[in-house]
């Protein structure tokens, strides 16, 4: 967050260890230093939360860039990153 950082719970992350040995899909901690996000505020207020995204350079990908745009969807990647979720919300 802008303010300070908020690190994950240990159930979110035996969650995403869960849905990495379901998919092989492996996660890591990007932290997005001066930006509030929801997740960042909920967890502050004591909520447990994580906020998923792709990231490139240790910002999110392809965020506002030219390439961001609905051609450049790979359609196999999409199909490995939405199982991924469903794992993660099947923990």
């Amino acid at each position: 967050g802008a303010v300070r950082k908020v690190a994950a719970s240990s159930r979110i992350k035996r969650f995403t260890r869960g849905a990495t040995t379901e998919t092989g899909i492996a996660v890591d901690n990007v932290s997005l230093v001066g930006s509030d996000s929801i997740a960042s505020t909920l967890q502050k207020a004591g909520f447990q939360t994580m906020h998923l995204f792709g990231a490139e350079d240790g910002r999110p990908a392809l965020k506002g860039s030219a390439d961001d745009v609905l051609e450049n969807i790979d359609e196999d990647t999409l199909a490995e990153h939405v199982g991924y979720v469903f794992e993660l919300l099947k923990g």
